[in-house]
């Protein structure tokens, strides 16, 4: 399975949790924090969308449900709070930068720049063949034999 199906089906996840009857809240440990990876890997604005809203509206359940238990049903703070938090974390998901994965298998390994053969300055000199001294093994293209 590709990592964008994968989102999706987190994504379908995600909002039938949210039409659940308190779903959303129990599972936000554990989806908010993979749709913020599946966002980040996803280089599409549709996808950074829908995650931010799925991942917003989960955050104004959570927070919903702490400002219930914590000050009760005060008109103010049981809307205004959870609004404040959900407006946050959808801002948060848009403004996130893109980060592809990473290509899979080992990183290639790195080669220093080679020099010019000869201790040359590796300038052009105008001729692509190299010059009859160096063709005929000349003393600065030579190595010593080791013992």
């Amino acid at each position: 399975m590709t990592v964008e199906r994968l989102s999706v089906a987190l994504f379908a996840v995600c909002g039938f949790l949210l039409m659940s009857y308190g779903g959303a809240v129990a599972a936000a440990p554990v989806s908010l924090p993979l749709m913020y990876l599946a966002v980040r890997r996803q280089p599409t604005t549709a996808f950074r969308w829908a995650g931010g809203i799925i991942a917003g509206l989960t955050a104004v359940e959570v927070v919903w449900v702490l400002v219930y238990l914590a000050a009760g049903e005060e008109t103010p703070w049981i809307g205004l709070v959870p609004l404040v938090a959900g407006t946050g974390v959808l801002a948060a998901f848009l403004r996130l930068r893109l980060r592809p994965a990473a290509p899979a298998g080992p990183r290639p390994a790195t080669t220093p720049p080679r020099r010019p053969a000869g201790g040359g300055s590796g300038r052009a000199t105008g001729s692509a063949r190299p010059s009859p001294a160096r063709r005929r093994g000349s003393a600065g293209g030579r190595r010593r034999r080791g013992r």
